[in-house]
């Protein structure tokens, strides 16, 4: 089984505006999770300035990539 990250960039006023979608990505993330597709997630750094999410299966990238076109 192979992996894949996802990364993101948050806008400077990320915990200001992240309420508005955070359930969504929320629901989103924990079906990813349910279907074993998303192992590992959370914010990094100081600040946080990035989050990172680890897909695994048989097409990480593709699996990572779907996820990102859905997540609002």
């Amino acid at each position: 089984m192979t992996h894949a990250v996802l990364q993101y960039t948050y806008a400077d006023d990320y915990l200001e505006s992240r309420e508005r979608s955070r359930s969504a990505h929320l629901v989103l993330a924990w079906a990813a999770v349910e279907r074993g597709e998303l192992v590992l997630g959370g914010a990094v750094g100081t600040g946080p300035y990035e989050g990172l999410l680890v897909f695994q299966g048989d097409d990480p990238v593709e699996l990572a990539t779907q996820f990102a076109l859905a997540d609002p």
